[in-house]
């Protein structure tokens, strides 16, 4: 069986401000941090068994 990903709006957006953080902390930082985050997402979709199911009454 193949998993997908996704995110909410809200963690979108979330992303984008944290990618702006980075990139004031040091340029070219959020591109670090958006590839380390890249292979988490991965390996969450790889091995999603590892994970608790959530409801959308734990969100």
């Amino acid at each position: 069986m193949t998993y997908t990903l996704k995110l909410l709006k809200r963690a979108e957006d979330e992303l984008y401000h944290s990618c702006d953080w980075y990139n004031s902390q040091k340029r070219g930082l959020a591109k670090q941090f958006l590839k380390e985050l890249n292979l988490q997402f991965k390996f969450i979709v790889k091995n999603p068994e590892l994970y608790q199911i959530q409801g959308r009454g734990n969100l």
